[in-house]
């Protein structure tokens, strides 16, 4: 536990089975309301507040019968920590550098965080449970962090004590509750939901399965543990609440009860489906704080919200000003907006493996831009591949037992997909190629490109790039110093690497830019020709001493790609030891993708992982001591474990390759 200004937080451990009635009768009162947070992980609308009859949630459905409801309520991010960093910046992670994961950043000292902006105003500011947030450690206030990453409940008998002598101090306290996380449906992670939490194991012939995953017995046991998971996350939900009222708190504050993102099952968590960034989001107000709310308690709202709005509205609804960098714009409070016209996803690295995928949804249809569609859907993730549903679904793969929609999971990506939610929700039938959708894939390509150009979307320009530019700086600093054009000429040069029927002149072009990124997505380009010509291998034989790293290992593996590994495969194992972790791992992909023609290497690939085998970040912020790690061993625990879990993989590919 850490203890900041002298405040100390007491665990209240244990399983809520009643619940007294929640809704506050005091009086209306002009002091600030407290803000709750209760911040659960990866699932959707697993609710039966939503509607789920397979979902047993009586504690959250409670709550939502005196709140307001949101239905379209998104994660920009599929996964927890650029989740998380828009949600405490209300600003586009992909325009803050915090949008790869794991990627924890320097942020610039003029972007605070909410709780800095609250603290400010008078507010005591609480962070309970896990604390990931993409960003290196800084100066943010927080007058209380507990970081027990299982933590069940909050006990605000400090903040009592501590407001008695401050004038009735508002709280603004976020209460992380990890049960539901995907690690726990993992089967030597599962635990059982016994007689003592009162809720019913979930019958796994009764799961409902989507389409896209195979239908079988290991699958439901998977969906079926999620469940049970789920009502384990809403009886600790109940039991925050009962606290609330028993301290007298509840009457005073209004509550939001969200998930940081989708499901964290196969298609769910990472990608920018529904299953991945829809979550469950239901507002509380007590009576004092009605006039706030925008709908009378146990109404729906279908108006689009997403988590960049999240800081600005909790702003409003302190009556703290909002500052102008901030993106979202406030739904809720006597500043709310019309509602928004257009959410806004990304994917971008996730573990080892580098990716870029944006998403716009207007709330009927939602437009997948994928910029690199030559790494196909289910690139191998050690840690997704825990997970029993995940092994089987490859399983099935490898055996061909599986029909069409469940099989495209393993194939390469189309650039652009195209999905009428009002008759597709889980995604199957892609309609870029409809032509009389033409007009409506072109209105959200653009207003696609034009939020990307305006926001200078940093996941245009490599990692590696990115951190040699900006060296001991956040990397948003380096946003201003390319300027919007850069941004612009990049994203273009990514839209030709899609499409490879286009002239190779315009790639010949790309690959003598003074650019490093618009280098780097002509290599990309190059990916994709079924051949190259002696011209072409000559360029890239020239990129093999390119300043940019991203854009030697780039030009490396293509060449190798296609059988020129004389030259391109020692450039990878030399990069293997690159004091840049991002180097190292980009190496580690390419030398995975190149299954047997990185045999060659062989022998660096194993000092290499070895070299790389120490405690990863993930680890660290469970045990809670980001704090206490120095920048240098947190950058090693980021980079370091990922290049090794590649190097497993393809190493292992080449042990099952070698004849015996």
């Amino acid at each position: 536990m850490i203890i900041l200004q002298q405040f100390s937080v007491v665990l209240v451990l244990g399983i809520v089975t009643t619940m007294p009635g929640w809704a506050g009768t005091a009086a209306p009162s002009a002091r600030q309301p407290n803000i709750l947070w209760i911040l659960t992980e990866d699932h959707g609308p697993m609710l039966g507040a939503y509607g789920d009859a397979y979902a047993d949630t009586p504690n959250i459905d409670k709550l939502a019968n005196e709140s307001v409801i949101y239905t379209r309520a998104y994660s920009n991010a599929p996964v927890c920590s650029p989740a998380r960093s828009t949600l405490i910046t209300g600003m586009y992670t992909n325009g803050l550098g915090s949008h790869n994961m794991p990627g924890p950043v320097q942020r610039s000292p003029t972007i605070g965080f909410l709780s800095d902006y609250l603290h400010q105003a008078g507010y005591y500011t609480a962070n309970i449970g896990k604390y990931d947030f993409n960003f290196l450690p800084g100066k943010e206030q927080w007058d209380e962090i507990d970081s027990d990453i299982f933590v069940t409940v909050w006990d605000p008998s400090e903040y009592l004590r501590i407001r008695d002598s401050e004038s009735d101090q508002p709280f603004f306290t976020i209460i992380n509750l990890f049960e539901s996380h995907e690690s726990r449906v993992f089967r030597e992670n599962f635990v059982p939901l016994d007689a003592a939490e009162n809720a019913r194991p979930h019958d796994p012939a009764k799961a409902p399965v989507p389409p896209y995953h195979p239908d079988n017995d290991v699958i439901r046991l998977d969906w079926a543990h999620y469940y049970d998971n789920v009502s384990r996350v809403d009886r600790q939900v109940g039991q925050i609440l009962d606290t609330l009222q028993r301290k007298g708190l509840l009457e005073e504050t209004i509550v939001f009860v969200f998930s940081d993102h989708g499901t964290g099952l196969p298609r769910g968590k990472r990608w920018l489906y529904e299953s991945g960034v829809r979550v469950p989001l239901i507002v509380y107000f007590p009576e004092r704080f009605a006039d706030l709310a925008p709908k009378v308690p146990g109404r729906r709202i279908d108006t689009l919200v997403s988590f960049v709005d999240f800081a600005p509205t909790v702003l409003s609804l302190a009556g703290v000003d909002v500052p102008s960098h901030m993106s979202g714009q406030e739904f809720l409070g006597s500043r709310s907006h019309s509602p928004r016209n257009y959410v806004f996803g990304y994917r971008d690295r996730m573990d080892g493996r580098t990716d870029l995928i944006r998403s716009v949804y207007d709330g009927r249809y939602k437009y997948i831009r994928n910029f690199m569609p030559h790494r196909h859907y289910a690139q191998h993730i050690t840690f997704v591949h825990r997970q029993s549903a995940m092994r089987e679904w490859q399983r099935l793969h490898d055996a061909n037992e599986l029909p069409p929609i469940q099989n495209a999971f393993f194939k390469e990506k189309p650039a652009e997909e195209l999905y009428d939610l009002t008759v597709d929700p889980h995604e199957v039938n892609n309609l870029a190629g409809r032509t009389g959708l033409a007009g409506k894939k072109t209105e959200l390509l653009g207003v696609l490109e034009q939020w990307m150009v305006e926001n200078r979307d940093l996941g245009l320009i490599p990692e590696a790039d990115i951190r040699a530019l900006a060296g001991d700086r956040p990397p948003q600093e380096i946003r201003q110093e390319l300027g919007e054009n850069v941004f612009r000429k990049a994203l273009q040069a990514a839209n030709l690497a899609m499409d490879s029927d286009l002239n190779r002149g315009a790639f010949d072009h790309l690959l003598e830019d003074k650019q490093s990124a618009i280098r780097y997505w002509g290599v990309l380009g190059i990916q994709t020709f079924d051949s190259i010509d002696t011209a072409t291998i000559g360029r890239l034989t020239h990129l093999l001493d390119d300043p940019s790293m991203s854009v030697r290992i780039a030009a490396a593996e293509v060449l190798c790609a296609h059988n020129r590994c004389e030259d391109a495969v020692p450039v990878l194992a030399e990069a293997l030891r690159h004091e840049d972790g991002a180097v190292r791992m980009l190496a580690a992909n390419s030398l995975d993708y190149l299954d047997e023609k990185a045999m060659p290497v062989r022998k660096d690939m194993m000092v290499a992982r070895d070299a790389n085998d120490i405690e990863p970040y993930y680890r660290i912020a469970m045990r809670g001591a980001l704090h206490q790690t120095s920048s240098l061993a947190r950058e090693d625990a980021v980079y370091s474990p990922l290049v090794k879990n590649l190097l497993d993989k393809a190493l292992t590919d080449l042990d099952q390759a070698t004849p015996k």
